[in-house]
C-alpha cells in the first residue's frame, strides 16, 4: 500500500516551510487536543512518530486518548491514530 509521508522528505517536500510551521504547533505543549485531532484529520494522518526532536518541540506522549502506542524502541514511539468517527444520526433507521 502506499504511504504519504507529511513532511519526511524535507527540502522535497511541497509547501514544506508551512508544513514544518504546521508540524511543530501539533507537537507544542500549547497545542490543545482539538487542534491535534483537527491536523490529523485534515492530513489524513494514520501514524505520528516521536523521537527526541519530536519531544523537543512538546509533549508527543502515550497520554493522548487519540493516539495507541505501536511500537517503542530506543527512545523512539511509533502511534497510531484512533480517531473515533462520529455516528452520523441522519442515516440512523431505527
Amino acid at each position: 500500500a502506499p504511504v504519504f509521508t507529511l513532511n519526511g522528505l524535507g527540502p522535497e517536500s511541497a509547501n514544506l516551510a508551512e508544513i514544518q510551521l504546521a508540524v511543530e504547533a501539533f507537537y507544542s505543549f500549547e497545542a490543545t487536543e482539538a487542534y491535534q485531532i483537527n491536523f490529523l484529520l485534515e492530513n489524513s494522518i494514520d501514524y505520528v512518530w516521536c523521537g527526541p526532536e519530536e519531544r523537543e518541540l512538546g509533549d508527543c506522549s502515550q497520554h493522548k486518548s487519540f493516539l495507541v502506542e505501536i511500537e517503542s524502541v530506543g527512545g523512539f514511539t511509533l502511534f497510531e491514530v484512533d480517531i473515533p468517527v462520529p455516528q452520523d444520526d441522519a442515516h440512523d433507521t431505527k
